[in-house]
């Protein structure tokens, strides 16, 4: 089964306060829901690779949260600044040597919205958490624990 993954993002300072207990819920400045499939059948590999430590990598976010596949994650400002760069040129890299790519095809689209917000986190000089969805299972499902506002949904996932 493929899980949708939130990407927010998240000054660091705002995560320091949330790992330490306060405030209950962050606040993103962008967020965004891709696939988890991107981390598993995107190619050539070096995309894969990255939109996989883009995604999965990262530090825990609390050690409380939890999810049957992963924990919350989180990338620091500085984790931003080193995968963003690198994220972008293997995709400049691609359409340079593929030409251009069809605006409406499902990872195009999906890939799109991993750059949008690393870009912005990079810009703002913000973190990066990332989130699975909560399983479709009522008795894990509820054990799952996710502090954000989705600014795309305006809706809590607590």
């Amino acid at each position: 089964m493929a899980y949708a993954v939130l990407l927010a993002s998240v000054s660091d300072d705002q995560v320091t306060a949330y790992r330490e207990r306060s405030p209950p819920l962050l606040a993103p400045n962008l967020s965004i829901r891709c696939s988890h499939v991107l981390t598993s059948w995107v190619q050539p590999t070096r995309l894969r690779d990255l939109l996989r430590q883009a995604i999965d990598g990262g530090q825990n976010l609390r050690s409380d949260l939890w999810h049957p596949l992963r924990s919350p994650v989180w990338h620091s400002s500085i984790a931003v600044a080193e995968i963003e760069p690198q994220l972008r040129q293997v995709w400049a890299n691609l359409l340079a040597e593929h030409g251009p790519s069809d605006p409406n095809d499902w990872y195009v689209i999906e890939i799109s919205k991993v750059l949008q917000v690393f870009g912005h986190a990079f810009v703002s000089h913000t973190g990066i958490v990332s989130f699975l969805e909560p399983p479709t299972d009522h008795e894990r499902a509820e054990k799952v624990i996710i502090p954000a506002v989705d600014r795309a949904q305006a809706t809590s996932f607590t």
